[in-house]
């Protein structure tokens, strides 16, 4: 069933960056490469299930500009299912997949059925027709130009249909913020001047919907599914409906596992039953999760405890030791003590008050020292 005539259907994503490397993630990275294309096919579902006219990715599809050829052909399979369902989808070309090298698959792969836009500034914006309505498409990759080229290039022409912007660049948030020229800047001033329906944005890993005087502008929907710990929590695709009355826009939360990160103040965790019990409870198979360990402990753990403990609970687990061992009573005894370990504990407090610059570093050598020669004394009770 066609949708109405006098509305325009959009589903609009962005850094998707598949085939990322994901090599942080050790023998698990594959199994990382998965669900970022296991991400994409949901979101090419949910073009189908919301019936959308255009499926608009605004950069960074691809994690660089010459991904394995399979991925590219399986991209190319979602592309021509959606163009079963008549629904067209709309390629711009960011900073990671760019145009710029020889072997960019923008120029070496074919996209039959696709409109990619990957002109220059100069040219003028792609006509293409639904349901029998002229779409105007305004967008270029970046292909050396000053980003201030691309303005003229953004401004609404005077035609009838709707108009629809796509950018991969930055949003300036403050005078002092520098970017590069391929990032290209733009302000809230420079979207409202240009008079689009809906510009569809790229760049930015999160959710966040421009407006202005209450009208929607563009939106950045983030990354439909987080590539490390900067892009924590829900991920989204942007579903946009444009009629007479503007631009509205509904966040749909797409990804297949969830990046969270959490501090604990070791100063006042009881003990470390206590701390892998509150690991335990948050297990999620599809959480990849990042605990920083803070405040002041009497003695050192060791972290592979908590880890052989708490790992599998989880699909990642990393636990980063932030806690400050200095003053406490194990220290104080273990350096009035005639021994190896008491000659390196005195030692390793000399470096604190010669080098305090350094104190993590510093502290982290003491507590190995300690843990390892004092493992008795290392449990914390």
């Amino acid at each position: 069933m066609p949708n109405d005539p006098g509305k325009l259907r959009l589903l609009h994503t962005a850094d998707l960056h598949l085939g990322a490397p994901c090599t942080w993630l050790g023998d698990l990275a594959s199994t990382r490469q998965k669900d970022f294309l296991r991400t994409f096919r949901r979101i090419t579902e949910c073009c189908i299930e919301h019936q959308v006219d255009l499926f608009l990715v605004a950069g960074d599809l691809f994690d660089r500009p010459s991904p394995d050829p399979s991925l590219v052909l399986s991209v190319q399979q979602e592309c021509s299912r959606l163009l079963e369902h008549g629904i067209t989808t709309v390629l711009l070309p960011g900073t990671h997949d760019s145009v710029w090298g020889r072997s960019s698959l923008y120029r070496t792969d074919d996209f039959p059925d696709s409109i990619i836009l990957d002109h220059s500034f100069s040219d003028g914006p792609v006509r293409h027709l639904v349901n029998g309505i002229p779409v105007h498409l305004y967008g270029s990759a970046f292909r050396g130009e000053k980003p201030e080229e691309l303005y003229p290039f953004m401004r609404r022409r005077d035609a009838e249909g709707f108009h629809l912007g796509m950018v991969h660049g930055s949003l300036k948030k403050a005078p002092q913020w520098e970017c590069r020229d391929k990032d290209i800047p733009f302000t809230l001033e420079d979207l409202n001047s240009w008079g689009l329906d809906y510009v569809a944005l790229g760049h930015y890993h999160s959710y966040q919907v421009m407006e202005q005087g209450g009208e929607v502008l563009a939106c950045y929907p983030g990354s439909p599914e987080g590539k490390n710990f900067t892009d924590p929590g829900e991920r989204f695709v942007a579903l946009v409906e444009i009629d007479a009355k503007g631009a509205r826009v509904v966040p749909l939360a797409v990804q297949t596992r969830t990046h969270a990160s959490l501090s604990i103040d070791m100063s006042v965790e009881s003990s470390l039953e206590t701390l892998k019990r509150r690991i335990a409870g948050l297990a999620d198979e599809n959480l990849l999760l990042r605990i920083e360990l803070t405040g002041s402990v009497d003695a050192p753990f060791d972290l592979r405890d908590i880890l052989a403990a708490c790992s599998d609970s989880f699909f990642y687990l990393d636990i980063l030791d932030r806690t400050r061992f200095q003053d406490g009573a194990l220290l104080r005894q273990l350096a009035r003590e005639e021994t190896i370990v008491g000659m390196c504990v005195r030692r390793f407090q000399e470096m604190l008050q010669d080098d305090p610059d350094n104190r993590e570093t510093i502290e982290s050598a003491m507590k190995e020292v300690v843990l390892r020669f004092h493992s008795d004394s290392g449990q914390r009770r």
